[in-house]
C-alpha cells in the first residue's frame, strides 16, 4: 500500500516493452490539464494534481500498472490477430468511458475499453466522471478503444475527400494522432496538416471511414466539422499506395504565407443549387467585358478532361502558379463578378482570398464543396466530362457528355476559354 492507495506491480516481458511504453504514454496524455492557450498546467488523477511529468509518471507507474498492462495486452491482441474483425451486424458503438481513468462504464460486457477491467483508479476517492469519448482532450485514445478493427477485407469501400480550415495550434500533435487513427482503421491516403487546419483524402472500408469521420469531428480543433465536410466516392484503400501524413506550411501550396493570404478572407459560398442557377444565367447573358466570369481554379490537365460550360481555364501546371496568373491577367478580372470552383473547394478558399486582395473584382464567390458536391446534386448539370482526382483512379466519370473541340487562347497570358462541347 502507498498511503491508502493500492499499489500494483506488474512484471513485464522485454518483448512487450514497446506496447507498454505506448500504453503508458497514451494513459498519461489523458490526464493532462491545459490552460486557454493549450499549454500544459499539470496532470490530474485520483483527486490529485501533479505539476511535474516525473511525478505523474511515478504515480501512474505505481498506482495504475494493472491498467497499463491490460492496455498493452489488448494492443498485442490487436497486432497479432488482425483478421479478427467486427462482423457487419456487430455492435461496435464506442461507449462512454471515464475521461481520466478510462475505466469501463460499458453496458455490454463484450465491449471493454483498453484501460478496463480494473477498479476505477484503484481508490475510492476518484473524481472522474462518466463522459463520452468525444470529450477526450487528446483524441489519441479513440482508435485504441475498439475491441477489434473494422472489417477491412469487405469489397465495399469508399474514398473520403475533406478539408477544414481552422487555427490549429500544434499540427505535429495532430499528425501523431492522425497516423495512429488511420493505421488502426486500415486507411490509406494523404493527409496534410498545418497551422491553418487539415486537408486529406483517405480510402478504406465503409465502416472504417465512418469511424474515421466520427473521430476527426470529435478532435477538439475540428469540432466545427460536420459529415457534410466529407465528400464520398466509390473506392477504398487500394486507391492509394500507402498512408502519408505530414505537417506543412500550407494546406494547399499556393506559395504564399497563410498569414498574408488567410482563409479567413475567402470569398462567400454559393451552394450547388445557387451555383447552378448562376451558371444558367451566365450562359444566357450577353457576353461582354463586365459580364460575370466563371473561373476554374484547377490545373490545366484537370480542366482538360472535365469542366463547367463557359468557364475560363487557366493554363497552369500547379496551384502555386495561380497568383502569377492573376497578376498577369488583372484586366480579365477588373470590375467583374467572379464565380470560382475547384475539385472539393479547398483551393478556392485561398484563391478567392488572394483574388479579393487585389481589389479589382466587384465580387468573388466560390462553389461550396467544389465539383464533388455539385455532382451530388446535379449529376447531369453544367459540368461536362470527368472529374480528375489525385489517386490511383485518376478520374471519376460524371456524365455522358464528353469534352470536345479545342481551346482558343486569348491574348491574355495563360488563359483559355472552352469553345465547344460535344453533344451527349
Amino acid at each position: 500500500m502507498e498511503g491508502n492507495k493500492i499499489v500494483n506491480r506488474v512484471r513485464i516481458k522485454r518483448k512487450s516493452l514497446p506496447r507498454v511504453r505506448l500504453a503508458f504514454s497514451q494513459f498519461v496524455s489523458t490526464l493532462r490539464q491545459t490552460d486557454g492557450d493549450g499549454e500544459t498546467e499539470g496532470w490530474m488523477c485520483c483527486g490529485q494534481t501533479f505539476s511535474h511529468r516525473s511525478d505523474i509518471n511515478k504515480h501512474v507507474g505505481t498506482t495504475h500498472s494493472a491498467a497499463i498492462a491490460n492496455c498493452a495486452l489488448k494492443l498485442g491482441q490487436l497486432q497479432s490477430n488482425q483478421t479478427d474483425r467486427l462482423s457487419s451486424d456487430g455492435d461496435n458503438t464506442i461507449k462512454p468511458v471515464h475521461r481520466r481513468c478510462c475505466c469501463s462504464s460499458y453496458g455490454n460486457e463484450s465491449q471493454k475499453p483498453l484501460f478496463g477491467t480494473v477498479e476505477c483508479c484503484l481508490v475510492d476517492s476518484c473524481d472522474a466522471t462518466d463522459t463520452s469519448l468525444d470529450d477526450l482532450g487528446s483524441g489519441l485514445l479513440r482508435p485504441l478503444l475498439l475491441d477489434s478493427l473494422p472489417d477491412m477485407n469487405r469489397k465495399e469501400g469508399v474514398v473520403l475527400l475533406f478539408y477544414y480550415y481552422c487555427d490549429l495550434a500544434d499540427p505535429c500533435v495532430a499528425k501523431l494522432w492522425q497516423v495512429d487513427l488511420c493505421k488502426h482503421l486500415g486507411l490509406t491516403g494523404k493527409v496534410r496538416l498545418a497551422t491553418e487546419g487539415i486537408n486529406g483524402t483517405v480510402g478504406g472500408s465503409v465502416e472504417a471511414a465512418r469511424l474515421y469521420m466520427e473521430a476527426t469531428m470529435a478532435y477538439p480543433p475540428f469540432r466545427g466539422m460536420t459529415s457534410q465536410d466529407f465528400k464520398r466516392s466509390a473506392g477504398g484503400a487500394e486507391c492509394f499506395p500507402e498512408l502519408r501524413v505530414g505537417v506543412y506550411q500550407e494546406l494547399v501550396p499556393l506559395g504564399i504565407d497563410p498569414c498574408l493570404v488567410s482563409f479567413k478572407d475567402a470569398g462567400p459560398y454559393l451552394t450547388p443549387v445557387e451555383f447552378h442557377e448562376e451558371v444558367a444565367r451566365l450562359l444566357e447573358a450577353p457576353k461582354g467585358s463586365n459580364a460575370p466570369l466563371l473561373l476554374d481554379c484547377r490545373n490545366f490537365y484537370e480542366s482538360m478532361i472535365g469542366r463547367f460550360l463557359g468557364s475560363v481555364t487557366p493554363n497552369i501546371r500547379k496551384f502555386s502558379y495561380f497568383p502569377e496568373y492573376v497578376e498577369k491577367n488583372l484586366a480579365l478580372f477588373r470590375s467583374r463578378r467572379v464565380l470560382m470552383y475547384c475539385t472539393g473547394g479547398i483551393r478556392c478558399e485561398r484563391a478567392s482570398a488572394f483574388l479579393r486582395s487585389k481589389g479589382v473584382c466587384t465580387e468573388v464567390w466560390q462553389l461550396h464543396g467544389g465539383i464533388h458536391r455539385y455532382l451530388d446534386v446535379f449529376p447531369n448539370g453544367f459540368f461536362c466530362g470527368k472529374l480528375f482526382v489525385f489517386d490511383e483512379r485518376y478520374a471519376i466519370a460524371s456524365n455522358g457528355r464528353v469534352i470536345g473541340g479545342t481551346f482558343a487562347p486569348l491574348t491574355l497570358m495563360s488563359t483559355a476559354i472552352v469553345l465547344t462541347v460535344a453533344p451527349s
